[in-house]
């Protein structure tokens, strides 16, 4: 049997060859694997212009929740959901592609997921670009709907507007509200300015039963930007809500009518992850 010999000139130089293919197949999987323990983030090819922000959730009912967050470069936004952890098949866009019909890119995000089941546990990622998702340190985030109990409280909105900097309208923009003993509830700012959030609609915490409140709770209003320096607070009670003072970024107020211990209380409320 003949053995073939290969010269050792071309051994030297395919040793170094084999060694930085075993460099680069290892250096990508540790890299992977880094990025997937990093921030939540599931797919290598994120970057941070893409990367979700200030992700908060709200309006936690029976048959749906909205996930926000903010991106520092424009994107398309989504949620793919589902009730078991390894398979997320539906998908929600953002509030306003659901109303236009058409897939917008946004640096801020309103994402409420529908019809779903009451009392049941979702498990969801958030998605930005072309297909990039997140997740909660390699696993999908989770949330479980509130329960179908009891009737809601008389119809009660409050309402209000809010601008930019230099006046103009904004719009996109989301308003989040905090109340005691309830979850918070967010609603985008429309083109006009204008805002409004139905009392009504609001749950407990544990999502167990429609929230009580009354016109003397401390409500805490703070609302975000498309920028992460975009933001304002104001703080009052329900009775005066109805419409909310004009709200202007750069805007911290409390009502004159709050004691101070109600504003301490409601500050911390508002400013609670």
């Amino acid at each position: 049997m003949n053995t073939l010999k290969v010269p050792k000139k071309i051994l030297d130089k395919r040793i170094p060859t084999i060694l930085g293919v075993i460099v680069l197949v290892v250096a990508l999987i540790s890299g992977t694997m880094l990025i997937g323990k990093g921030g939540g983030v599931f797919s290598p090819r994120a970057s941070v212009e893409t990367t979700p922000k200030n992700i908060k959730v709200s309006n936690v009912h029976d048959t749906s929740f909205t996930i926000s967050f903010l991106t520092d470069s424009k994107v398309a936004g989504f949620v793919k959901y589902g009730t078991e952890a390894n398979n997320l098949k539906s998908q929600a866009s953002d509030d306003r592609d659901q109303i236009s019909g058409t897939i917008g890119e946004f640096q801020i995000h309103h994402i409420t997921i529908r019809s779903l089941e009451q009392a049941t546990t979702y498990y969801y990622l958030i998605g930005t670009g072309s297909g990039n998702t997140f997740d909660d340190n390699g696993q999908p985030f989770g949330i479980k709907t509130a329960s179908r109990n009891g009737a809601p409280a008389a119809a009660k909105t409050i309402y209000g507007s809010v601008t930019t900097e230099t006046g103009a309208p904004a719009e996109g923009s989301i308003v989040y509200v905090d109340v005691n003993g309830a979850g918070t509830m967010s609603s985008q700012v429309k083109a006009s300015g204008s805002w409004a959030i139905p009392l009504s609609n609001a749950r407990t915490i544990d999502g167990s039963a429609y929230a009580s409140i009354s016109d003397q709770d401390n409500i805490a209003i703070s609302v975000q930007g498309p920028l992460s320096t975009q933001k304002a607070f104001f703080s009052t009670i329900v009775e005066h809500s109805q419409p909310v003072a004009g709200i202007t970024f750069g805007q911290e107020t409390v009502d004159v009518n709050d004691s101070n211990e109600n504003t301490d209380s409601i500050r911390e409320l508002a400013t609670t992850p």
